[in-house]
């Protein structure tokens, strides 16, 4: 038996970059790796200040509208929330807010807009007003 003679292998071509494209290719990726973590940091920022500025209008909102003398009165009323209502929506369409939630001390609420039917003269879950602290807290 002749063994089968030992084939040459054939040269495939092999693919070698210069100096001038190992540094185009290092430089571009490092350029998008840079363009990537700025859009990241961009971002970041963006977020956090438009968080922190509609907690600010919000609470701007919620410390005008606890001044009002007539909404003061009206807690003392036999029907709190009809009275409340009237005062309330103008406000929320000037301001363009999506709600108000107006409540007394003992966290019973007397106005909130967009339930139907409203929830009205029930007490706010602790977690409700927890969340609404914290996110009003952080600006």
């Amino acid at each position: 038996m002749n063994p089968i003679p030992h084939q040459p292998k054939q040269n495939q071509p092999k693919i070698r970059f210069n100096l001038k494209a190992k540094m185009i290719a290092l430089i571009s990726i490092l350029i998008i790796s840079i363009f990537i973590v700025f859009s990241f940091f961009l971002h970041t920022f963006i977020s956090n200040t438009t968080e922190d500025q509609v907690g600010k209008r919000a609470l701007h909102v919620a410390k005008t509208v606890s001044t009002i003398p007539e909404l003061r009165k009206t807690f003392q009323s036999e029907n709190p929330a009809a009275m409340i209502q009237e005062i309330v929506v103008p406000i929320q369409e000037e301001k363009e807010a999506e709600f108000i939630v107006i409540g007394n001390t003992e966290s019973v609420r007397y106005f909130h807009p967009g339930r139907l039917p409203p929830i009205l003269s029930n007490r706010l879950p602790y977690d409700f007003l927890y969340n609404q602290l914290f996110f009003i807290s952080r600006s």
